[in-house]
């Protein structure tokens, strides 16, 4: 009984003592030697990277949605923050709203300097009614013009690209306000699934195309000035 004792205790001992060698070494913790190391954005070629990558930039962790051009699409893999999509409930586009001047204002400045200058700027194109329908004919709400973004949110045109197979819902009015939810669009804001904004327009004017908590896109979208939608930033990254 003692010798078993005796053995176990100096098992310990021995490990206890190649913890502290390689922590010596490596400056390490026994956690951290043990713990995944995240993929770094920065530090990332072109051909180590492919979709559906989760990449550290920053101090968000991003999924790769595309790769082209020396250059990766990434989204933010969780919702970062509840924001109004415009500070004021009023007609408004994605390229006059206040969350694209924060997105690329305040939001851009919390990053390093370096980490910027990786940021690639992206010219996006902001059509009408977001393909929504109401007895069988389009929204025809104005999109604005195109933008050019250093970051940005996805528009229900991306979505559709890169997430295929989405199920478009017609009802017997022929009504087209929903792509049916699916677990690839839901997202999280805090460990609990919350909605998220798009940068499309909805049905109205003072309305913006979002995806609901379960992964549903409402193409009918949420008013402009919802406190509570969350913010899930798109970016093109340059990679070395």
């Amino acid at each position: 009984m003692s010798k078993r004792k005796w053995t176990i205790t100096g098992a310990v001992a021995l490990v206890a003592s190649v913890i502290t060698i390689i922590w010596f070494f490596t400056g390490k913790t026994f956690g951290e030697m043990f713990q995944r190391e995240p993929k770094t954005a920065v530090d990332a070629s072109v051909s180590e990277v492919a979709v559906g990558d989760i990449l550290l930039f920053g101090q968000y962790d991003w999924r790769v949605l595309d790769v082209q051009d020396g250059k990766a699409l990434l989204l933010s893999e969780a919702i970062i923050e509840q924001r109004p999509y415009n500070d004021e409930w009023i007609d408004v586009t994605w390229e006059d709203c206040s969350l694209r001047k924060y997105l690329n204002g305040e939001f851009l400045e919390e990053f390093h300097a370096k980490e910027r200058e990786r940021s690639a700027r992206a010219h996006n194109y902001n059509p009408e009614d977001a393909g929504g329908k109401t007895k069988g004919k389009p929204f025809g709400t104005p999109g604005g013009k195109p933008t050019e973004d250093s970051v940005f949110l996805l528009g229900v045109a991306d979505i559709l690209k890169y997430f295929p197979g989405l199920k478009l819902l017609t009802d017997s009015d022929g009504d087209e306000w929903w792509y049916e939810a699916d677990e690839r669009l839901a997202a999280k804001s805090n460990n609990s699934e919350s909605s998220w904004w798009l940068r499309s327009p909805g049905y109205y004017r003072t309305y913006a195309a979002y995806v609901l908590r379960d992964g549903s896109v409402r193409l009918v979208g949420n008013t402009v000035g919802n406190e509570t939608g969350g913010v899930r930033p798109a970016l093109w990254l340059k990679i070395n």
